[in-house]
């Protein structure tokens, strides 16, 4: 499951972005059943894959990407 905010449709049906090595990667995923807040994610994602879910407008293939802490 992801929120729904970390999906961006394209014409192959919706991506996430995802971080590898602190460089972002985009995925192409397929999509199952729904809820107001989340989406669940039937292929495209591995355990442990780390989603994008704001910002995303501002990344490319290969950005670097840092995270940071909201306390």
């Amino acid at each position: 499951m992801v929120p729904n905010q970390a999906l961006m449709p394209s014409a192959a049906g919706y991506n996430v972005f995802v971080i590898k090595n602190g460089l972002a990667d985009i995925k192409t995923v397929k999509t199952g059943e729904r809820n107001a807040n989340t989406v669940h994610i039937t292929e495209g994602l591995n355990t442990g894959d780390t989603v994008v879910i704001s910002n995303m407008l501002r990344l490319s293939v290969g950005a670097a990407v840092q995270f940071t802490s909201i306390k």
